[in-house]
């Protein structure tokens, strides 16, 4: 099926991540947007679809394989498997709150600051509700009749030695996909605005965002000037924003499984601080960051590079994949696996530099 009929059939499905509302006074920049843009989806895909982020490679399909992090293509799906013409699955509607409190800090954030600036004469106070939504939203897997084909994944071509290392339980930085999400991507950003009942400010105010903004964002002003909405849609057409593998490390399973499920106190406050950076600015993001980076160590996910976690768990053990519906069932495990996900993006954001000087 391509891309047109891919919308339209998948038409209406929505699936939205909603992040709490926090009011806030007019404060600096926050700190890295796309550090904290990137943490929240690790940490909901990997929470909820045992699933990562893809944010550089928009067209992807099962069989591939990619380079983690930066999702270079390794082998493209033909390379390495005779499979069915790929079919996307029109998935069922999904709603998820987040308690965390970043407020406008996420992807449209530069918007969102600009915004504040424009109304500070307004008022010192905005309230702010932000929205990630993947509508339509749909998947596609290796199909064989009305059976999933996984298992013929688990038999490359011999032409394919790096996907053979990974099958057989060799540490790389690729992953072979088995599951890919499609999806159009808007970020929508809400604000109520105390304070401000001037009609008349409602033009002035869409006067100089306009000038600012041009017409992309989409952004509207209630009629009494006390709300504003700035909306932005990356793509016009469904794209990938997450894959799955079924070939993940048993070992790394059962240390996830024994740290979710064992109190263990440095889970807990590594989930902790991936709450804090979030809702951070500039002035203590590095410091959290570098002792998000910390935990991460202590807990044994990592031993310096933060990449190390994905490049554990994507290797395989010559298994036919770890059923992740039963990881997925396993609130707890799924729960650490997404706060890990979360942290290993903001791990990231620490220079080699600053680990240096630390170390």
């Amino acid at each position: 099926m391509d891309d047109k009929a891919l919308a339209g059939k998948s038409r209406g499905r929505l699936f939205v991540l909603l992040l709490s509302t926090v009011a806030m006074s007019i404060q600096p920049a926050a700190a890295d947007e796309e550090t904290k843009y990137h943490a929240i989806l690790a940490t909901y895909f990997m929470r909820e679809h045992i699933a990562i982020p893809i944010f550089n490679t928009g067209r992807l399909s099962s069989g591939e394989v990619i380079a983690l992090p930066t999702e270079t293509p390794v082998y493209s799906r033909d390379q390495c498997y005779i499979l069915d013409p790929v079919k996307y699955s029109r998935m069922a509607s999904e709603e998820i709150s987040s308690q965390t409190a970043i407020g406008l800090q996420i992807a449209a954030s530069a918007i969102a600051e600009k915004v504040i600036d424009i109304v500070a004469h307004a008022s010192s106070r905005v309230t702010s509700t932000s929205h990630i939504i993947l509508n339509p939203l749909s998947d596609e897997v290796p199909r064989r009749g009305s059976q999933l084909g996984l298992s013929l994944l688990m038999n490359p071509k011999p032409a394919c030695p790096e996907l053979v290392k990974i099958l057989e339980g060799t540490r790389t930085p690729n992953i072979l996909i088995t599951r890919v999400f499609w999806a159009n991507v808007t970020t929508r950003t809400s604000f109520e605005i105390e304070g401000n009942s001037d009609v008349a400010a409602k033009a002035r105010l869409e006067g100089e965002l306009r000038k600012i903004l041009g017409q992309t964002p989409k952004v509207s002003i209630a009629a009494d000037g006390t709300s504003m909405t700035a909306e932005v849609t990356s793509s016009v057409e469904p794209h990938a924003v997450a894959v799955q593998s079924a070939v993940l490390s048993p070992s790394v399973l059962a240390h996830v499984y024994a740290a979710a499920n064992g109190k263990n106190r440095t889970l807990a406050e590594l989930e902790s601080e991936v709450a804090r950076y979030l809702g951070s600015d500039r002035t203590v993001a590095e410091v959290i960051a570098i002792n998000i980076r910390s935990l991460l160590i202590q807990l044994e996910f990592i031993k310096r590079d933060p990449k190390e976690f994905y490049e554990d768990l994507y290797s395989g053990a010559k298994m036919p994949g770890v059923p992740v519906e039963k990881i997925q069932n396993d609130k707890r495990t799924a729960a650490a696996l997404g706060t890990v996900a979360g942290a290993v993006e903001i791990a990231r954001s620490v220079s080699m530099k600053t680990i240096a000087r630390t170390e």
